[in-house]
């Protein structure tokens, strides 16, 4: 037989305690943070729209254009609902061009590159350049973009949010699946394919908490009134994630069910543990045979043969058992993961000669994305991963 300690921690804030040597160490699941303070609804919606060759193909039928149209009249009908007035802008090749609506983006020469607008490649982040007001508000910007950026561009939109979220700002995303025909590009401004597809936009928006929320719901409900299909929409709200309850490992499962026994004492070193001691911990013991364990956030969860990968976003943390081995990298790795709603199960492989050892499995708060933004990245796997990065 061959024990194996599984943390049951899989977000977490703060550290452990100093060990107890009759049990393993208690891991805080840190308190929950407070929802952002409330900030003065902003004077004005600045919008920014991507001027750039790969939005071209909204335009490409008749179709794409009319649904691109709605969406666009649909973020002008909900900033006039609100009464707020929107400044908008083309942006592209490191700036922002005044615009007088949003509806110029109607025209393809607004992407090809024609008539009044030069060729831009995709920049967003300048809508967030420049310095912010020197009380306490914060504007409300959005950027609206298929996101075929690079990672050195990922990196600059991160960078200039920053300033507005430390200043009080939230993060919300609007994802909408539209008609597409034209040129498909990947993140590195190569075609990747020519057609009719269906295509995410995205509007990603900083602002004060309760107008930045009231605006992109308003959004989505005006455009679903005009035709768009409400399950092409979804929206994900960043200080929601971060002010959720953390999620811990409830229950454990074998690779394959038969090679492994779970709520067992387990031998560490010259210590045994009990899992009546250790109730934040999963205790396994693996036969040889197994090829490792899945956590799942829920127990009666049924985990799926399709996962995702991890994306990076899953950190193993050996943990330091008095007269206990650490266990090694090669001996464990993280396999896949899974997002059921708001629940979570994370696939680890374990090699045959791995031995007994405690080990934490964490996901960072505020850095694990919502299932339907893993389900578009298995569709379309871009070299970098937005809401990851601002998260």
């Amino acid at each position: 037989l061959r024990p194996l300690t599984l943390s049951g921690i899989m977000l977490l804030l703060g550290g452990c305690p100093v060990f107890d040597p009759a049990r393993l160490p208690d891991c805080g699941i840190g308190k929950t943070p407070p929802p952002p303070l409330e900030k003065p609804a902003a004077g004005s919606i600045e919008v920014a729209i991507d001027g750039s060759g790969s939005m071209l193909g909204l335009t490409g039928s008749r179709a794409a254009a009319a649904a691109w149209k709605t969406m666009l009249n649909s973020v002008g009908t909900a900033a006039a609902s609100a009464g707020v007035p929107i400044t908008a802008f083309r942006s592209g090749s490191g700036r922002v061009q005044p615009i007088a609506s949003v509806n110029q983006a109607i025209e393809p020469c607004f992407f090809a590159g024609c008539g009044p607008y030069t060729s831009v490649s995709s920049t967003l982040d300048s809508l967030w350049g420049g310095p912010l007001p020197k009380d306490k508000s914060v504007p409300l910007r959005v950027a609206i973009s298929d996101l075929e950026v690079d990672a050195p561009d990922i990196s600059r939109i991160v960078g200039a949010i920053k300033p507005h979220v430390n200043k009080g700002a939230v993060v919300g995303i609007l994802a909408v699946k539209l008609p597409f025909e034209g040129k498909v590009y990947n993140s590195q401004g190569e075609v990747i394919f020519i057609g009719k597809s269906k295509r995410p936009i995205y509007l990603i928006a900083t602002g004060p908490r309760s107008q930045l929320h009231g605006f992109l719901n308003d959004v989505r409900q005006k455009a679903a009134l005009r035709g768009i299909p409400t399950d092409s929409m979804l929206i994900s709200f960043l200080d929601d994630q971060v002010t959720s309850p953390t999620l811990v490992a409830s229950d454990v499962q074998g690779i394959p069910p038969q090679e492994f026994n779970s709520y067992v004492s387990v031998l560490i070193g010259n210590q045994t543990y009990q899992p009546t001691d250790s109730s934040d911990y999963q205790f396994v013991r693996l036969t040889p045979q197994a090829q490792g364990v899945r956590l799942v956030s829920r127990a009666g969860i049924r985990a799926s043969e399709d996962k995702h990968p991890d994306y990076g976003l899953v950190n193993l943390e050996p943990m330091s058992v008095p007269g206990g081995p650490t266990v090694l990298s090669s001996d464990l790795t993280v396999k896949g993961m899974q997002l059921q709603g708001r629940d979570l199960v994370i696939e680890m492989g374990i090699q045959p000669q791995a031995q007994a050892a405690a080990v934490r499995v964490v996901v960072a708060r505020g850095q694990l994305p919502e299932d339907w933004w893993l389900r578009s990245l298995q569709k379309n796997p871009p070299k970098s991963h937005f809401s990851t990065a601002i998260s």
